[in-house]
């Protein structure tokens, strides 16, 4: 009488080990190709937003105002992050929920809300959204701000022509 492991019992704990170690392969190579497609994903056609040369300005209720231009490339976006940067370095980013359809130009209104005073430089980040997260993009674009904005009052003029006319 002997007494010892079967030959079936052998050959199904080998096939249960097997199946266990291609489990845990699959586990680890599937959570990295779903992390890099992600940032795949987050990269593709995302230089395709700019900020419209000399389109800054300040608006009287304490909020910028920019053109934002996409090109033709296709992609799902679906807002903007603007960073508003200082000219003594504090940074401020603002989500910006719009979206911009290929070939399209948006005005978008940036409120400060009293955090940003004298801003130096302005960039822009496309959000779009990838496994029902909202991602942000590398920044697509950014403006430094030579000298002071425009108001969006308007330039006067004034001439004192009395008594100067003959």
């Amino acid at each position: 009488e002997k007494r010892g492991v079967s030959d079936i019992i052998t050959t199904v704990l080998l096939i249960l080990i097997v199946l266990a170690a291609i489990g845990i392969v699959w586990a680890i190579i599937s959570n990295f190709l779903g992390s890099s497609t992600e940032q795949i994903d987050l990269g593709a056609g995302f230089s395709q937003l700019e900020i419209v040369d000399n389109s800054i300005k300040y608006l009287p209720s304490d909020a910028i105002q920019l053109k934002v231009k996409r090109d033709s490339n296709p992609g799902n976006i679906t807002g903007l992050r603007v960073i508003v940067e200082s000219e003594n370095g504090n940074t401020q980013s603002y989500d910006i929920d719009v979206p911009i359809k290929e070939l399209e130009t948006k005005i978008i209104d940036v409120p400060l809300q009293g955090k940003i005073q004298n801003v130096s430089k302005v960039s822009i980040a496309p959000r779009t959204p990838i496994k029902n997260k909202i991602k942000t993009g590398q920044t697509a674009d950014e403006k430094n701000i030579e000298s002071h904005i425009i108001g969006d009052e308007g330039l006067v003029g004034y001439w004192s022509l009395d008594n100067d006319v003959k």
